[in-house]
């Protein structure tokens, strides 16, 4: 092999205050895409200014993508970050498990670390055959990933009442335990359950019906168990949990009411 390497393509930057200037400076050369990695390893503790929302000139010119670990939503600072950043028009989605930052802008740059925080050292890359293979490899986890709240699976035509909103969301919630169980349940899912719902008419759920009849909610198989698997696989699942706290209730008072009736009857 003859010729120098192409220095240009790839760098190693080490100083921690270039690392810091080269990832800020990196955002403003996005003219269409601009995607990023977060795990939310940091040296220090997390503030509310960790990470700066998508610049208001982006607005609506270019894409703005960042696939974040799903534990972060369990932060508070982490929780408002995130927030903030889909806010100011960011697609935000969530991951079981994000193994390593990355900023990415169109197809000409990006940026990978060299240290789990990505403070002491990184990698500036503008080889156009890696920046493709690291496209790729974002598209394959966009496409695993959750969306966050208010990013979530387009509605059906006609679009969705706040109610089937928060099914949508709950839905959302559970794809994401499927996926970090091991099960390839694909986002379009949700869509097509909301959908078909639609077009039944006037349907009642079985839990709905057992709890007009007084009769004990099947609360351990279609909630509870669910809940706790997606514990047990670190997933944040802030719907299904207040779901599960509110049918508890209704159940302890359904519970509450047949043991009435049982002892009225026996008098």
């Amino acid at each position: 092999m003859t010729g120098r390497f192409p220095a240009h393509l790839v760098s190693v930057v080490s100083d921690r205050a270039e690392v810091s200037q080269v990832s800020a400076a990196l955002m403003n050369t996005a003219r269409k895409d601009w995607m990023t990695l977060e795990n939310l390893h940091t040296e220090m503790p997390l503030t509310g200014d960790f990470a700066p929302p998508p610049l208001p000139a982006f607005g609506g010119r270019i894409r703005c993508r960042s696939i974040y670990a799903a534990a972060a939503m369990d932060h508070p600072a982490a929780r408002r970050i995130i927030s903030g950043c889909a806010g100011a028009g960011e697609q935000a989605r969530l991951l079981a498990e994000v193994p390593m930052k990355m900023k990415l802008a169109d197809h000409t740059t990006a940026l990978l670390p060299l240290t789990p925080t990505g403070a002491a050292g990184a990698l500036v890359i503008r080889a156009p055959v890696i920046i493709a293979a690291l496209r790729g490899y974002f598209e394959m986890l966009w496409e695993r990933a959750t969306p966050l709240k208010g990013h979530h699976p387009a509605a059906p035509a006609g679009g969705l009442t706040a109610t089937q909103q928060m099914v949508l969301e709950l839905m959302a919630e559970v794809i994401a335990a499927a996926r970090a169980l091991g099960f390839n349940v694909p986002v379009a899912v949700a869509e097509g359950h909301i959908a078909r719902t639609r077009q039944m008419g006037a349907y009642r759920a079985s839990t709905l019906i057992d709890f007009e009849r007084g009769q004990p909610l099947e609360l351990e198989a279609l909630f509870l168990e669910p809940l706790r698997q997606a514990r047990r696989a670190s997933v944040p699942m802030p719907r299904l949990s207040a779901l599960c706290t509110v049918l508890e209730g209704l159940e302890r008072r359904a519970a509450d009411a047949r043991g009435r009736r049982d002892r009225d009857q026996s008098r």
